[in-house]
């Protein structure tokens, strides 16, 4: 692999006094006033935690291969603070603010993939089906939509998960629970009366329709964390509905397989990063095969 330079930070939106970044990793042969296609990182980590550095090694690598890899920070989910709606906000101004300044970033405008594990799937995949819950100070002139997604393990149906874990999360939880501030409340009353409504609001499963983006997914069969069956509901529906949708089912594997020196074998993990890259250039975005390869191999 090239090797890439450290990113450059780029300051997307203030909430508050709090910056909220993009990191730019820009491929070695860019020349000035080139437009590539760009692939867009948002980590995951359960809304609640999670590092925006999770996805360099991937935006190294996707750099390396001649896109704009970009990797999303967001505000996280905390009691009293940010809401799940309150993520998906960050991470639809971060489309904008790269769909509008892909000039200044090297971006083609019409080649932007969402790339996301686990929360951050979630958050890739409500970017590519769900409208509205946008945050009131964007520009929605600017479409926030990729134009590609790539999903890993992602958490596609909250409503199927409500009476467990979904509970707890701010936005989706009784509004007492997470601690929220009555403005806060009032928001997020806007996306239902009940828990199930709003998780329901924010389940990419709910919103499958023609005409949206093409989609990788891919899940583990031994997925603990977000059962493979949502996968598989997911791609059915994607595929009932006429749009693309290339799934991969995993044997044998568990949760965030995509991740580097976490669950999975390294080959496990590269192939995975391969697959996007395949899928990637089956649409154009970038040329030629694979170049990464895990140490075993």
């Amino acid at each position: 692999m090239q090797e890439i330079a450290e990113p450059r930070e780029v300051v997307y939106k203030k909430v508050g006094d709090e910056p909220l970044k993009l990191f730019v990793f820009n491929p070695p042969d860019l020349k000035p006033g080139e437009r590539r296609a760009a692939v867009v990182c948002i980590h995951g980590g359960g809304w609640v935690g999670g590092d925006v550095r999770l996805f360099f090694p991937h935006a190294r690598y996707f750099a390396s291969r001649g896109a704009v890899a970009i990797s999303v920070q967001y505000r996280l989910c905390k009691p009293g603070g940010p809401t799940i709606f309150d993520c998906l906000a960050d991470c639809k101004s971060a489309m904008r603010y790269i769909r509008a300044n892909a000039g200044k970033l090297s971006v083609d405008p019409a080649r932007i993939a969402a790339m996301g594990d686990s929360a951050g799937g979630h958050l890739a995949a409500c970017l590519g089906v769900l409208d509205g819950l946008d945050d009131p100070a964007d520009d929605l002139a600017v479409s926030a939509v990729p134009n590609a997604l790539l999903l890993y393990n992602p958490i596609l149906d909250l409503a199927t998960t409500v009476n467990k874990w979904a509970l707890s999360i701010p936005g989706i939880a009784e509004p007492n629970a997470a601690k929220l501030s009555e403005e806060q409340i009032e928001r997020v009353a806007s996306h239902g009366k009940t828990p199930l409504e709003r998780a329901n609001a924010i389940s990419p499963m709910s919103a499958v329709a023609k005409g949206q983006p093409p989609v990788l997914l891919m899940h583990g069969t031994e997925d603990a964390c977000v059962g493979v069956e949502q996968a598989r509901q997911f791609s059915n529906a994607a595929v009932k509905a006429g749009n693309r949708c290339d799934y991969i089912e995993l044997k044998g594997i568990a949760h965030a397989f995509v991740l580097v020196n976490y669950t999975a074998p390294e080959e496990v993990t590269a192939e995975s990063i391969r697959a996007a890259d395949r899928f990637l250039a089956s649409l154009g975005y970038i040329a030629g095969k694979p170049t990464l390869r895990a140490a075993s191999e």
